[in-house]
């Protein structure tokens, strides 16, 4: 609702001047050359940082709270995106910005759904009585979470370069 609210408000200050999605600009998306490899490592990089200072974020303040602050900014940003795709295009700005998200929210909400659920915030390194044993197991399970979370980034950055440009572009070309 806030994104509702903060795509109208900049709208309002800025005018017809402020067109985010044009149909101009998404006919120009649908015939361009893209090189999807170059999309692929730019996404993964800024997926990363992101994913880093998540995890960073999550260590120091806990998964549960920085899964729920970054569901929220999700849920902002959507809501946003879909206020001014529904300003710019109309109707039509609807499928849009279901077809924008679609195929890859399901990895980034399974991703932040793992460091929710299965984050750990356990500092038991230096505890006394704790064997090598539990250090191993320890361990090993932050290597787990931290590899299943990084997989899904990926998944969802794969899926965001090599699915969804295909997708927007076969929706942009039969509007």
């Amino acid at each position: 609702m806030s994104g509702v609210l903060l795509a109208n408000l900049l709208k309002r200050q800025a005018g017809d001047f402020g067109q985010m999605l044009n149909i101009w600009y998404l006919e120009q998306f649908a015939y361009a050359d893209i090189s999807l490899e170059r999309l692929f490592f730019q996404l993964l990089w800024k997926r990363g940082k992101f994913t880093f200072f998540f995890f960073l974020f999550g260590g120091w303040a806990g998964y549960v709270m920085a899964s729920t602050l970054l569901l929220c900014f999700l849920a902002v940003t959507f809501g946003f995106f879909l206020a001014m795709a529904v300003i710019d295009l109309g109707i039509k700005g609807i499928v849009f910005a279901f077809a924008g998200v679609f195929p890859q929210i399901f990895f980034y909400i399974a991703a932040i759904f793992w460091c929710r659920f299965c984050g750990k915030n356990i500092r038991c390194d230096r505890m006394p009585g704790y064997g090598i044993k539990n250090r191993v197991r320890q361990m090993t399970e932050r290597i787990v979470f931290y590899a299943v979370a990084v997989v899904l980034i990926t998944g969802g950055v794969f899926v965001e370069t090599y699915v969804s440009t295909l997708v927007l572009k076969m929706i942009v070309k039969n509007f």
